[in-house]
């Protein structure tokens, strides 16, 4: 709960300018039948940059393709083990969500490229699958609630919510998935 009072107290303070941001991310990823997800590192850079300035998240951040190859991977990467955990198991998902939960902010960093972002989140998630799965539900049925509760007006908040809340679980969770990523010898990008 605390990463989403976290996310309120940000969210809250430049309102307008989230659900902007949290409306044309998810319209291109909606419109796009989520092929625009590779654009997550991207929204996850802005929400940082936003949070660290005490500000509403830049549209023109969303769409910077400088490090698009290797978001493409890490996002196509995460949705393939979901797919394939899904598929083999059928509630594979359920595992392999939690898993690779922190790929997208670990690509976010530019600090591996996208196979090794995804070594990355494997090799904490393996580790921490409870303790994200516990957090991934937590957030979604609250927002979910909150979803019903308002007859999905609160929709509206739902993306930035979602961002800021999992970016603060993220920064909580930073020093053990650099020290997992370390203990794996998973080289860095130069």
């Amino acid at each position: 709960m605390e990463h989403l009072q976290y996310a309120w107290a940000v969210v809250k303070e430049n309102l307008l300018g989230w659900v902007v941001f949290g409306f044309v991310f998810g319209a291109a990823t909606s419109l796009t039948s989520g092929l625009l997800l590779i654009l997550m590192p991207n929204a996850i850079r802005a929400t940082r940059k936003a949070i660290a300035g005490n500000a509403a998240p830049d549209l023109g951040d969303l769409f910077q393709f400088d490090t698009i190859a290797d978001d493409a991977i890490a996002m196509l990467g995460q949705g393939v083990a979901n797919i394939v955990g899904g598929v083999l198991c059928c509630v594979g998902a359920v595992v392999t969500a939690p898993i690779f939960l922190f790929a997208p902010h670990v690509a976010s960093e530019n600090a591996y490229d996208g196979v090794g972002s995804l070594k990355v989140t494997f090799e904490h998630g393996k580790g921490n699958l409870a303790g994200n799965l516990i957090q991934m539900l937590l957030i979604g049925i609250v927002l979910n609630v909150f979803i019903f509760v308002t007859f999905g007006i609160g929709m509206v908040l739902a993306t930035p919510l979602a961002l800021v809340a999992f970016e603060h679980f993220y920064q909580e969770q930073r020093p053990h998935i650099l020290a997992a990523a370390q203990a794996a010898q998973i080289p860095v990008k130069r």
